[in-house]
């Protein structure tokens, strides 16, 4: 097995003779030590060359689909031996042939050809043809469309850099359909083949980058499979010294050095047969990075937003969450720095602390997720708002994950002020993280409040969970008071104020509501807590706990806010 397979760990095979409608072949049926668990593979005997058919790797194995049935080993190596005679068939009647296509970048990774530095890709992959820019690294290239945002990347995913990064000229080739392995270019004259489809925009784009230089040039070739699109890439070497057939001349030949015009150089470069290396290209495009380019939210979620009041426990793992999710524009606000008693629950950990906590959340946001904008301000809201009152009119929405009834009674006054409008998700805990709130208030003059859920001490009317005592802890200082919680219990509520971030967004959700997590009622009681009558009389079938829960979050006619006669409403900025 060894001799034949080197580089795979089969145990056993077996040599099975089979027939096909205009020749016989054999096939190998091979086994490893895990078998039954991993499925018996089938290989071809006497193997075409690479690439002659799809599904059939280096050394012959062909790529059969999963069989999971472990139990029955009969019947899976029969199904295997079936398939690998279905798969052969179609591949000698030509049949497979358009996979080739629609798996593009199976195959041009696997080509022996492909082992040059490997590309990361930023532009939108979709036509025309057209010019990008590239920074060429030791160990990538990385493309963007254009000088501007590929710096921008580059800065945000290197933030130790001292001195701009040098950017070049490249190539995107837009190709009406894939290649096939045997299309796959060799030489610069055949990119320069390339380059004339559909309608030979790409070969003035080849002419403008080789019109004053001699050096490497790399591109990124593209097309659309019916998969979605694909993108390879090739690094054009520098022509040869000597011009073909034409001994002892060069490039130059026939002007003064340094004189060559432009077009004679292009021409001169693309008709050489100077190598070229290929390359794989990952994709780092917003649209890819989230949901491989088939989230439809993306568009909208990259062109919002949001600004968000306060990076502790809670607002820390919803900035990520939301920058995981594609938001294009995050705003931190918090002024206080991390200390080591903050770092069991919060993300930054120790390496941050001393830093400011939205300004470390900014910079790790930045470098994770370079491809979108993160900005920071280390001081309190009311002081930014000051300054800046366009920042917060111009957000798609703001966050409060502050759990401080100072901080939200101040926002709620000033979004009052301002017609509700941006609209606001606040979030809270209740104690030990045992039930988790988030509030949308919605734009509108006719939308609740914050306030109108809230008594006049800032708790919440309805409270899921009582105790028979204060359940606040302090530390030995004065006002140092925190709740006893971990992460683990806080995800709930860190999910269910990200969602409804998302919704309000999407305008999933439009009107003002209230999202509620209940605690599974043994960890509640394990806590010494119970659960309240006006919750029991709202879920009292549900008792057990361990779910999410939604109502209105109704206007209260009554609110000292927002009610007829508001007793402390201000102007729109404070």
């Amino acid at each position: 097995m060894k001799s034949l397979y080197p580089n795979r760990d089969f145990r056993e095979g077996w040599r099975v003779a089979a027939e096909f409608s205009c020749e016989a072949r054999n096939l190998n049926l091979l086994i490893d030590a895990e078998f039954p668990y991993n499925q018996p593979r089938v290989a071809l005997d006497d193997k075409a060359a690479f690439l002659t058919w799809p599904h059939v790797e280096e050394d012959g194995v062909l790529c059969l689909g999963a069989d999971r049935k472990h139990r029955d080993c009969v019947g899976q190596t029969q199904r295997a031996l079936s398939a690998a005679h279905k798969l052969v068939s179609k591949s000698i009647a030509g049949e497979t042939r358009a996979d080739f296509q629609d798996e593009f970048l199976s195959y041009w990774g696997r080509h022996p050809g492909t082992k040059g530095v490997r590309f990361i890709s930023l532009v939108t992959p979709e036509g025309p043809s057209r010019k990008i820019a590239v920074w060429r690294g030791v160990q990538a290239f990385i493309f963007a469309e254009n000088e501007g945002d590929l710096r921008k990347w580059l800065l945000n995913r290197f933030t130790s850099w001292k001195t701009p990064p040098s950017i070049e000229g490249a190539a995107l080739l837009w190709l009406p359909e894939p290649l096939f392995p045997e299309e796959y270019p060799k030489t610069a004259a055949q990119i320069w083949n390339l380059a004339k489809a559909p309608k030979g925009e790409g070969r003035g784009i080849l002419r403008d980058l080789t019109g004053k230089s001699q050096n490497e040039v790399p591109i990124l070739i593209g097309a659309q499979t019916k998969h979605g699109p694909c993108l390879a890439g090739v690094t054009v070497s520098s022509p040869r010294k000597t011009l073909p057939g034409k001994r002892g001349s060069t490039i130059e030949n026939g002007f003064r050095k340094g004189h060559v015009p432009a077009s004679i150089i292009a021409e001169r470069y693309w008709s050489a047969s100077s190598p070229i290396v290929r390359s794989e290209v990952s994709r780092a495009d917003a649209s890819w990075v989230h949901g491989r380019g088939r989230d439809v939210n993306q568009e909208r979620l990259s062109g919002s937003t949001v600004i968000l009041i306060g990076c502790g426990s809670l607002g820390a793992p919803v900035a990520i969450q939301l920058a995981m999710a594609g938001v294009g524009n995050l705003i931190t606000i918090d002024p206080e720095k991390l200390t080591y008693a903050n770092v069991g629950r919060h993300p930054l950990g120790a390496s941050h602390v001393d830093q400011y906590k939205s300004e470390a959340l900014a910079a790790e946001l930045k470098q994770n997720y370079p491809h979108h904008q993160f900005a920071f301000r280390n001081e309190k809201w009311q002081d930014v708002s000051m300054r800046e009152p366009k920042l917060f009119g111009g957000a798609s929405l703001i966050v409060c994950a502050t759990g401080d009834w100072d901080t939200e009674d101040a926002l709620n006054t000033w979004h009052l002020g301002c017609g509700r409008t941006p609209q606001i998700v606040y979030g809270w805990t209740e104690e030990h993280a045992s039930a988790g709130h988030a509030v949308l208030i919605s734009s509108g003059d006719d939308s609740s409040c914050l306030a109108c859920g809230l008594d006049d001490e800032g708790f919440p009317i309805l409270r899921l969970t009582s105790w028979p005592s204060d359940m606040l802890q302090q530390e030995p200082g004065c006002g140092a008071l925190y709740q006893p919680y971990g992460p683990v219990e806080l995800a709930h509520t860190t999910s269910l104020v990200s969602e409804l971030a998302l919704d309000a967004l999407l305008a999933t959700e439009s009107h003002s509501a209230h999202r509620i997590w209940a605690s599974r009622s043994s960890f509640l009681e394990s806590a010494g807590g119970k659960w309240t009558p006006d919750w029991l009389a709202l879920c009292s079938e549900r008792k057990q706990g361990g779910f999410f829960f939604q109502r209105a979050w109704a206007r209260n006619p009554q609110c000292a806010s927002c009610g007829p006669s508001p007793t402390h409403l201000c102007s729109a900025t404070l």
